[in-house]
């Protein structure tokens, strides 16, 4: 589906550096050295990457997208058009992301203590992931993605406040959890 040019440009442009910003500082108060984002709907509020094989390693410093190579011109094109190309690697994996995390691991650069959405990571894949990372500690930290949204929900003040109000009126709590997140 296409959006018409007059749509796109009345839409607010978001502020996806603002995003890495607040989390990267999440990842400094946890003390951790870098986040494994694997959550589609995350990589993508972050990033702007739309595929459905994307993983997102970000820490201090540094920030790379892990795709296979069917992704390589999207991932070009969407980084750009979110205004991240030179913010966000691109690392292509033929295997899988926890391959390109291996490689970084045995390069100079240290990941420490990694943070992970451990509510998205099946078993196989956090195996793959403590594999790949061996010299790593790897940490849990479910909805830290969702500590974000809500501060930056919190902070457009009443508008979203009045809408959030209307809904709770017409919504049980567990459909507004899902439109939080």
């Amino acid at each position: 589906m296409t959006v018409p040019g007059e749509l796109r440009t009345a839409l607010p442009a978001m502020d996806r550096e603002a995003r890495l910003a607040a989390l990267r500082q999440l990842i400094a108060e946890d003390q951790l050295s870098a986040m494994w984002v694997t959550k589609p709907v995350n990589v993508r509020w972050i990033s702007g990457f739309t595929g459905s094989n994307g993983q997102l390693l970000l820490s201090e410093d540094r920030a790379i997208l892990f795709s296979d190579g069917r992704y390589q011109n999207q991932a070009d094109q969407e980084l750009d058009q979110a205004g991240l190309s030179d913010q966000i690697e691109i690392s292509i994996q033929p295997v899988g992301p926890e391959e390109g995390l291996a490689e970084l691991e045995h390069g100079l650069w240290s990941l420490g203590r990694v943070g992970i959405e451990s509510g998205h990571l099946t078993v196989d894949r956090l195996e793959k992931i403590t594999t790949a990372l061996p010299r790593s500690t790897i940490v849990n930290k479910p909805g830290i993605i969702d500590q974000i949204v809500r501060s930056r929900m919190q902070a457009s003040g009443p508008d979203l406040s009045r809408q959030q109000t209307s809904l709770t009126e017409h919504w049980p709590s567990s459909c507004l959890i899902l439109w939080l997140a």
